[in-house]
């Protein structure tokens, strides 16, 4: 493990370069990647987003989701210079027991967010994924989510809570 101040930073890109890197994984920054990252380690920035993409790119996907009544999960994905655009590696939708609350399907979402990393930088080691073989994205397709306000995240946790999103079993 490597720690930087700044992901971006040209003493951040100078150790990627020392270090040779195939692949970086993306692990929940604030900030954008920058191009001359994206150069050091040709494109190959991963990322696992809690939310499925395209129709969830940006933020708080999963309280969008439950106030939309729309799947919750993860995708995988290889990062560009937009937001949550790049190349799909693979997407998963959750469905969750009757009797979970938003704590629980925030907690599925997160663990299975980092055990779906290890999987998918497992399989880029040994070139079972490629950004050549990953599914490119349309722009057109989908929709960016801005940060949802406090009125509507409320909302969806009391939804959550009160069992009501439509995509928890009966």
């Amino acid at each position: 493990f490597y720690f930087v101040d700044n992901h971006n930073s040209k003493s951040a890109v100078n150790l990627y370069k020392k270090l040779n890197l195939d692949c970086l994984l993306n692990a929940g920054t604030p900030r954008k990647i920058s191009d001359s990252v994206l150069k050091v380690v040709e494109n190959r920035v991963v990322n696992v987003h809690p939310g499925i993409l395209p129709d969830y790119r940006g933020c708080s996907c999963v309280e969008w989701a439950l106030i939309n009544d729309q799947p919750i999960g993860n995708t995988a994905h290889f990062m560009d210079l937009n937001y949550d655009t790049g190349p799909i590696i693979c997407s998963e939708k959750y469905i969750f027991s009757s009797d979970s609350n938003y704590v629980d399907i925030r907690n599925k979402v997160y663990i299975r967010g980092c055990e779906l990393a290890a999987e998918v930088l497992k399989k880029i080691e040994s070139k079972e994924v490629m950004l050549e073989n990953s599914i490119k994205q349309d722009p057109s397709k989908g929709r960016f989510w801005e940060p949802i306000p406090h009125h509507l995240e409320q909302k969806s946790i009391k939804k959550a809570n009160d069992h009501k999103y439509k995509f928890q079993n009966s």
